[in-house]
């Protein structure tokens, strides 16, 4: 908050003439001819209910308080109107175009010059462009296939609807969403957690909805979006159907989810394919939707039957008498969440299976009975009918959706109805004299909601009379939501609570706002109990207000929520699913009305809706991508007075620009942002910018000195050549050199370092004399002006000039290398050598190679120097050059021809290979390798073998196989020294083949590789050996490493526990057994592979054919 406070006292409060200039050029002059500083400190020192508005309003108010702290703002322009110049853009940039029919994209590219002349136009595209048209739409009606489920009437055709072919659907958007590409890549070789939303919508007016509107869809997203997925542009619709086809179906929904999931089960995700040169792979985790569509899709019977709740076993309905007859049991008033029993996948399967066998002997009062005590429909055509079905999706895979369970037909659209109901009938105060008064106080939404369209008469919308009639709000989710947070403040304001008839009214919908504000919270702290106590407390309070039986299932439904949100490890609910809906009844509903008839069930429907959706949001997704993990995007960038405003708040080389896109928030210019929970606890926005540095202490403050009065403890001697003898001198500082200097400086060294992360909060790190730290841009001015001080005050000398004093930069240089913060929101930070580093490292090659020979100092300098320059390169790519660098650091002598191969090798090595990357956490588990070798020269006739066993938990595979070893491969290794023992090249030799064969499969994986030779063990290490082709070897194993990016780690194993002992003596097909591994074919080794042996090839060959190709 410090920082952020700071620059709003300077924007609000600036009075110096370049900031006034600043502000009057870019933003230009306030009404009234008033100055723009004092115009904005206006805005901000609103009385409390306008400025609180600007927030509490928002359906996700945690976006903006966690993105208050870490920007700063500037001015914005309104966006353009999408008219047909901007439709003519979109097709000249290649953007799918979202228009529903080639007869209207044609007629929004026509020129209006054609009509103001007076000319005719046609009312028809032509043939050229329909057939240009067809082609562009072509792959999203491809991505779409058609599935059946019987109908009811054995004499009526099956039921027909489209569903996704999820390969070709995701190939589609990927290669138009760049956020859906990026989650592929970032997520590579990792499962992606599908999530399931199902909903119904109804088209037309809301206040009297037809059922033969409703148009049930079938969502799917991924987990990994995280709290992005309340975003429409992270889910896409993969089918749809009417609510006749539904209703034609034997086995309704129930019936129709089952064919979903054998659907899905029959594309079979799990497999890894290809997107783009991505490797992904899916599985069905979550299924997310609001309890009504759940009960259709599991056949369960809800609140028709005795258990209204099927996720557990005790819950029964309103007035049953079977609470007061058995503890066991309680009702949907119950809010102690303890007493529930979960009810159990299997036993629901176990129960279906014994009924389904009985059934040709149930009666139907039999079957009704079963029915009613289970909860759940007795139907085979349903997933507990469908093997496939009930093992894809499990009842503990369901999430119940927060968003109807309050908002969409919820609870509080219940309890806005009955608290104002009971105000009115207390105070006299109507709904329309509430709307009245809020519109004349000005409330606003948010400038990100406003400058989207939204106006004032969304505010009066919010009152109309018709939204209000009857036991429930119908209004939209968000408006519902808005009201709870808009009502409760008129609460308190016109305290309702010392009203004697409102007072359990009050408490109640006062815990109902609660829950509202730990909806918004618990997405950004996590804290579950939290949401479980207010739920559980407003609970109590409802039922104490309304004693008349006013509870509804989804009062229990929503205690289920903070376990749910628990397992899953973030909230989520079908706000995105919400949105969707709205893009469908804005005008597709108009477009594809004429399909919903009974005539062909509204099979045309789903193949014409789905490709229009598709791709209008690909055309979404392409023109404004979806920023992920608060990833930033600034736009329009300010040319002009970017001087000027870096000048005054003192940005360095920022970016600096009047709109920024951070994750989900979109701001700009005069948008208002809270830093704390109070009204006055804002900021008024100005600009964005984008900028770590370092702060280094100067050599002088180096020095520490002695305390006074102890000069026994500081005497120095030394030899003086004028006195021919030893002199004696007391220091007045700590000498460097000296025993313990270094470690008392580092003391005072680590001193300031506390102070600053404890009385600055700064993100820093201490080494030596050099502050590294990092900053978000808003506050890299205040954390570094802070650090400054902060040394000042307790008297140590800076580098506040020169190339040591450098400003605040997404790539910067510290300690000696250069780290890259640029995909640092991807949880990736880049270590490379500083470019003078490499020059300095080229140029002494150079000279080596231009020279022919190199001294031994020489030899160990440039050593030092490369060991330390390969910890800033991917891999040990320099290790085995360097090893034969260091036999002229040794004094031994090599031929100049091995030396110039050498200094080639490792120009080219370090020219070429890539800079370290280091992930924050990857998830995807490491692969597991074992090896062995075994030699029996003294057996009638030798005997070899090498075997391997692979384990990669991330696509669940357990591999052992042979290693075929070519007997002339063999023979040349024991003839080319007349050898007795071979064993080093045996164990070795499945390490090779294991990384040939497997390479592309883990590229960018970790690796653990256990073998039981430590001779091999170290070779593997170090990337060298002093046998030559034992090293030539380690040079096709540094090569994979390098080209597939893979990061091994290599230790011992004991003989007696290696599994790859027995592949080693083929003995493959009883480790299968042992082990439950696959057995595979003995691994065969490329043929180029042992003709670069055979040949000799020495390391130098190999990598300089490595670099040869690349």
């Amino acid at each position: 908050m410090r920082p952020m406070l700071l620059m709003a006292v300077q924007h609000l409060r600036a009075s110096s003439t370049t900031t006034e200039k600043l502000l009057s050029t870019s933003c230009g002059s306030a009404p009234n001819g008033s100055a723009p500083n004092k115009c904005r400190l206006k805005a901000v020192c609103k009385p409390a209910w306008q400025v609180r508005a600007c927030i509490v309003f928002s359906a996700r108010t945690h976006v903006l308080r966690s993105c208050c702290l870490r920007r700063s703002l500037f001015c914005s322009s309104k966006p353009p109107e999408l008219g047909q110049g901007h439709a003519k853009a979109v097709l000249a940039r290649g953007v799918p175009i979202v228009h529903q029919s080639a007869a209207a994209t044609w007629r929004a590219q026509q020129p209006q010059s054609g009509e103001e002349a007076g000319q005719q136009r046609s009312s028809r595209p032509s043939g050229a462009f329909c057939r240009k048209l067809a082609v562009a739409q072509a792959p999203f009606r491809n991505s779409f296939l058609l599935l059946q489920a019987p109908a009811k009437d054995e004499q009526s055709e099956d039921t027909a609807f489209a569903f996704a072919n999820m390969r070709f659907l995701l190939h589609t958007v990927a290669k138009r969403d760049s956020a859906l590409q990026m989650l592929f890549e970032r997520n590579q070789g990792r499962a992606l957690r599908a999530i399931w939303s199902q909903d119904e919508c109804t088209a037309g007016n809301v206040l009297a909805t037809e059922a033969r509107q409703k148009v049930t869809f079938l969502y799917v997203s991924f987990q990994q979006y995280r709290e992005a997925l309340v975003s429409p542009r992270a889910c896409m619709a993969i089918s749809c159907l009417t609510h006749e086809q539904v209703q034609r179906t034997k086995g309704g929904m129930a019936a129709i989810t089952a064919v979903w999931l054998r659907e899905w089960a029959r594309q079979d995700l799990r497999t890894p394919f290809q997107v783009h040169g991505v490797d992904v792979c899916i599985e069905l985790a979550t299924f997310l939707a609001d309890f009504e569509a759940m009960k259709e899709s599991f056949a369960a019977l809800g609140s028709s039957g005795i258990r209204p709740c099927f996720l557990c076993e005790n819950v029964v309905m309103k007035g049953s008498p079977a609470p007061d007859r058995d503890p066991h049991f309680c009702s949907i008033s119950e809010w102690d969440v303890t007493k529930f029993r979960s009810m159990k996948h299997e036993e629901v399967v176990g129960f279906m299976d014994d009924v389904f066998a009985k059934l040709p002997e149930l009666n139907a009062s039999a079957l009704q009975l079963r029915e009613r005590c289970s909860g759940f429909h007795i139907l085979r055509e349903s997933l507990w009918g469908c093997p496939t079905g009930r093992h894809l999706l499990k009842l503990d895979m369901v999430m119940n959706d927060y968003m109807h369970c309050y908002y969409a037909q919820g609870i509080a659209s219940q309890e806005l109805v009955l608290f104002t109901s009971a105000v009115c009938e207390a105070t006299g105060f109507s709904v329309a004299q509430l709307g009245k008064t809020a519109a004349d106080a000005g409330w606003l939404r948010p400038a990100c909601y406003r400058k989207h369209g939204e106006s004032k008469q969304w505010l009066a919308r919010l009152f109309r009379e018709s939204l209000w009639k009857g036991n429930m709000f119908k209004g939209s989710a968000s408006q519902c939501e808005s009201l709870v947070l808009l009502i409760r403040w008129y609460a308190v304001a016109l305290q309702w609570n010392a009203v004697p008839a409102l007072r359990k009214q009050y408490e109640s919908f006062k815990q109902l706002a609660l829950c509202a504000d730990a909806l918004k919270s618990t997405s950004r702290t996590k804290a579950w109990d939290s949401l479980a106590t207010v739920q559980r407390d407003h609970m109590r309070c409802f039922l104490a207000a309304y004693p008349d039986g006013q509870e509804r299932p989804k009062h229990h439904h929503r205690l289920h929520l903070p376990e749910q949100f628990q397992k899953l490890g973030f909230q989520c609910g079908c706000w995105a699913t919400e949105s969707k809906h709205r893009m469908y009844k804005g005008d597709l509903a108009r477009q594809v009305q004429h399909f919903i008839q009974s005539t062909n069930g509204g099979v045309e429907l789903s193949r014409q809706l789905l490709p229009k959706l598709l791709l209008r949001h690909c055309g979404l997704a392409t023109e404004n991508p979806l920023l992920l993990d608060g990833l930033g995007k600034l736009e329009q960038t300010v040319s002009a007075q970017r001087d000027c405003i870096a000048s005054s708040f003192a940005l360095g080389d920022s970016v600096v620009a009047k709109q920024l896109r951070a994750g989900l928030l979109d701001v700009s210019r005069n948008d208002v942002l809270l830093h704390g929970p109070q009204w006055n606890m804002a900021v008024l926005c100005h600009f964005f910018c984008e900028c770590a540095n370092g702060v280094h202490l100067e050599e002088r403050s180096r020095m520490l000195f002695f305390p006074r009065g102890r000069p026994q403890v500081r005497p120095l001697v030394v030899w003086s050549p004028e006195h021919q003898r030893p002199v004696f001198f007391v220091a007045t500082a700590l000498m460097f050199g000296t025993t313990s200097s270094v470690y008392a400086f580092n003391r005072a060294s680590l001193s300031l370092w506390h102070l600053a992360l404890t009385l600055g909060k700064l993100w820093i790190t201490c080494y030596f004399d050099d502050y590294p730290g990092v900053d978000p841009s808003v506050t890299s001015k205040s954390s570094r002006t802070f650090l400054e001080g902060l040394l000042q005050a307790v008297g140590w000398r800076y580098a506040a000039q020169g190339k040591k004093a450098q400003p605040h930069a997404p790539i910067f240089s510290a300690l000696g290398v250069t780290l890259g913060l640029t995909s640092v929101h991807k949880g990736v930070l880049t270590v490379s050598n500083k470019a003078e580093r490499t020059k300095e490292l080229m140029r002494q090659i150079g000279e080596v190679l231009e020279k022919g020979h190199i001294t031994s100092s020489e030899a160990a300098a440039l050593h030092g120097r490369l060991n330390f320059a390969q910890g800033q390169l991917f891999g040990c790519m320099l290790k085995p050059a360097m090893a034969h660098l260091g036999k002229w650091a040794d004094g031994r002598r090599a031929s100049a021809e091995d030396l110039a191969k050498v200094m080639a090798y490792l120009a080219a090595a370090i020219s070429r290979s890539p800079p370290r990357v280091l992930r924050v956490s990857d998830s995807r588990p490491p692969v597991v390798i074992f090896t062995d070798g075994a030699y029996e020269p003294s057996a009638d006739p030798p005997s070899w073998g090498s075997g391997v066993v692979l384990l990669d938990p991330l696509c669940r595979k357990r591999v052992i196989a042979e290693v075929a070893v070519p007997k002339e491969l063999v023979s040349f290794w024991v003839t080319l020294k007349d050898r007795k023992q071979i064993i080093t090249h045996l164990e070795l030799w499945p390490v090779l083949v294991a990384l040939e064969r497997w390479g592309t499969r883990m590229r960018g994986r970790r690796i653990l590789l256990f073998l039981d030779n430590n001779g091999v063990r170290d070779a593997v290490i170090k990337g060298s050996s002093k046998v030559a082709d034992v090293f030539a070897m380690l040079a096709i194993i540094a090569r994979r490493l390098d080209h597939d990016r893979l990061s091994m780690w290599t230790t011992r194993i004991p003989s007696k526990s290696n599994p790859a002992d027995l592949p080693s003596r083929h003995e493959a097909g009883l480790g299968a057994k042992l082990f439950s591994c696959e057995l595979e074919e003995p691994w065969q080794a490329a043929s180029s592979v042992v003709a670069a042996l055979l040949k000799g090839s020495s390391f130098l060959d190999i990598m300089a054919h490595t670099y040869c190709e690349k």
